[in-house]
């Protein structure tokens, strides 16, 4: 939603097409318009993916990585022995 948000102020919006995704694994109300899809579905036809905060122990990078159209992906949040992703899959 903040992507989205800032892209419109710099008059981009059109340019690019940002969906926000979730798999609903946590169970929580999202407060804007969220497509129900996991990481893996949702990276298919993009060319770039913006992960943030990947469960801890997870990794969704194996299935960008094998993506065909995906050219870059950014991960936020904590790495090595952090909170989010796995530490030799995700960051090794």
């Amino acid at each position: 939603q903040f992507l989205r948000r800032a892209l419109e102020q710099r008059g981009r919006s059109e340019a690019v097409a940002v969906t926000a995704t979730d798999d609903s694994s946590w169970r929580f109300a999202p407060a804007f318009p969220v497509e129900n899809v996991n990481a893996e579905r949702a990276a298919e036809g993009a060319h770039v993916a913006v992960a943030a905060w990947m469960p801890s122990g997870v990794d969704w990078t194996e299935s960008f990585r094998r993506s065909t159209k995906l050219v870059e992906y950014i991960l936020i949040g904590e790495a090595w022995d952090g909170c989010c992703g796995h530490n030799w899959r995700t960051h090794g």
